[in-house]
């Protein structure tokens, strides 16, 4: 249900003569259920991920849908900070790399609990697939990449052509902010994907 305090949740749809959905939680404070399976919780008070278990073709699918923090508030590339050779400020980034960790770390249990589970990570992640300036190597995608020790989620995004790619167009500038992530034994399975205009 859509709150009128925060205006914006994410969803899922999906054809039911095809797929069957067996459980969807939300992540957050106020639901139980995904959050505390997981000793987890989102720290954006809003938008918060949701977890959703489908049976496809006789496969169960685990996918996380989210819309990550905006990068509203955050000084622009082309500002007076860049005038005056000052670093840009970008309060955002801290928020999506928190939203990150916390969907990292569900995957880490889905994972730990069955290594062939078909896990995909996807939605508006506002962010792009590579480190801004100054941000280093944590950035969100790579969080959800993961790291040493974790088993690695592929963006499909990057299999599509790269003038194909983009996701959004902001001010004239073609961007890659959405993202779909999967887990090994889902990428096993891959097919194609594209991305619609």
């Amino acid at each position: 249900q859509p709150s009128a305090r925060r205006r914006i949740e994410v969803g899922f749809l999906h054809a039911a003569d095809r797929v069957r959905a067996l459980e969807v939680a939300r992540f957050g404070d106020d639901a139980p259920g995904v959050a505390e399976a997981f000793g987890v919780r989102s720290p954006s008070r809003g938008r918060e991920p949701l977890q959703g278990v489908f049976q496809v073709g006789g496969r169960t699918l685990t996918v996380i849908g989210n819309h990550f923090k905006s990068k509203g508030g955050d000084d622009p590339p082309y500002g007076v900070a860049a005038l005056e050779d000052k670093p840009f400020l970008r309060p955002s980034e801290l928020q999506r790399k928190a939203q990150a960790r916390v969907v990292r770390q569900a995957v880490n249990a889905l994972l730990a609990a069955d290594p062939e589970a078909l896990v995909m990570v996807a939605g508006d992640l506002n962010d792009f697939p590579f480190g801004e300036p100054g941000e280093g190597d944590d950035h969100p995608l790579a969080i959800l990449e993961g790291g040493p020790g974790e088993v690695p989620l592929t963006n499909l995004v990057n299999h599509v052509e790269p003038g194909e790619r983009y996701t959004f167009v902001f001010d004239g500038n073609a961007q890659v902010l959405d993202h779909i992530l999967v887990s090994p034994a889902l990428l096993s399975l891959y097919v194609g994907v594209d991305v619609l205009h």
